[in-house]
């Protein structure tokens, strides 16, 4: 027979079990109907990813399609270190194929409240699949552009480098950064809870649009004579540096552009600022001697109304006149021409500049 005593301990035990089931059933009510919505945002947080598609930047090309500009894509390895357990053993087996310190990798993998983590950008496939082999949670490897140059330092000041972000910072590469760069897609995907892709799930959005190829009007192989001769020219001469420019006379297009010292595109980080500098752009100079083909070219071309058909007697420097058909004062402007057609060199030069006089017509020099 149940005693008085045995009748209270089964109540209590019955009113126990009834308690926990109403603080449960509360708990659930409230899991299911307050709380649902933070509940449901970090779920779709764990198991649910918003993955960039990079765009291809557009390929530099020479006059005869050889590539100087183009991309490759290389591994990068990141990692959540938040799914990381063990950090010290994990930075270990890491730090072999990355080559850098353990104690390097440790640090990053340090702040738990970080979700995201570069190791190691555009490092090589050997790395990437060998860390891939290892299969520790949190760490993955994920395939990001790389910006390479296949004629290393050829025309290097005209088609510049784009930096690691994969946006242009010298040259072509950043003067054509607008159409060369495109734009990124995204791709929506899910996850399990060791955070592994769910293909069956993966899903493409929104495509990348790539960036447009762009094809100049630089000879490579004049470029690399141009380049050949500057270099033997500045060092036969001891020269700081130099520019050399080559144009095609009928159409103005630029075949060659090079300048001294120049630098592998490859590896822009090796050498200064004032290495990568454009001087043939950039640097400002006086003519000198070199504008003497301006004027002749004038005279040539017949642009002088005043011009005679045979050139006149050069004259003193102190007179005033007309030499051929170029104005010129106070100096020698043009030269005379020999009975070949070129010119005698003269021993200054001077910009000159046509217009109309309003009081005799004729154009003055200056």
């Amino acid at each position: 027979m149940f005693t008085k005593a045995h009748k209270s301990r089964v109540a209590a035990v019955v009113v126990g079990f009834a308690a926990l089931s109403l603080l449960i059933e509360g708990r659930l009510v409230w899991l299911q109907l307050v709380g649902a919505g933070r509940y449901l945002r970090l779920a779709h947080q764990q198991h649910h990813l918003v993955v960039e598609l990079p765009a291809t930047r557009g390929t530099l090309y020479d006059r005869a399609l050889q590539p100087l500009a183009t991309d490759i894509r290389l591994p990068s390895v990141y990692a959540d270190p938040r799914w990381v357990k063990d950090k010290a053993a994990a930075a270990e087996r890491i730090a072999v194929w990355l080559g850098v310190s353990p104690e390097r990798v440790r640090r990053q993998l340090q702040d738990s409240r970080r979700g995201f983590v570069w190791l190691a950008r555009k490092t090589s496939n050997t790395a990437a699949y060998q860390i891939g082999r290892l299969r520790l949670a949190g760490i993955d490897v994920v395939k990001e552009p790389k910006r390479v140059y296949p004629a290393g330092q050829l025309a290097a000041h005209v088609v510049g480098c784009a930096g690691l972000d994969h946006r242009g910072l010298e040259g072509l590469e950043l003067a054509l950064e607008d159409w060369l760069r495109g734009s990124s897609g995204w791709q929506w995907l899910q996850r399990d809870a060791k955070k592994r892709r769910l293909s069956v799930w993966e899903r493409e959005a929104v495509p990348p649009r790539h960036g447009l190829d762009v094809v100049l009007t630089v000879d490579s192989v004049i470029q690399h004579v141009a380049e050949q001769a500057l270099e033997e020219a500045c060092l036969a001469h001891h020269a700081q540096g130099g520019s050399l420019i080559v144009l095609d006379p009928r159409t103005g297009e630029l075949l060659a552009l090079a300048n001294f010292p120049a630098y592998d595109l490859n590896r822009p980080g090796d050498v200064s600022s004032a290495a990568r500098r454009n001087r043939a752009v950039t640097d400002t100079f006086e003519p000198g001697s070199v504008f003497k083909i301006v004027t002749a070219s004038a005279a040539l071309a017949g642009l002088n109304p005043y011009c005679t058909s045979h050139p006149s007697p050069m004259p003193s420097p102190s007179e005033s006149g007309w030499v051929g058909s170029v104005p010129w004062a106070n100096s020698w402007a043009f030269v005379r021409l020999s009975r070949s057609g070129s010119p005698v060199p003269s021993c200054a030069v001077m910009l000159v500049q046509y217009w109309s006089s309003h009081e005799s017509g004729r154009p003055s020099a200056s």
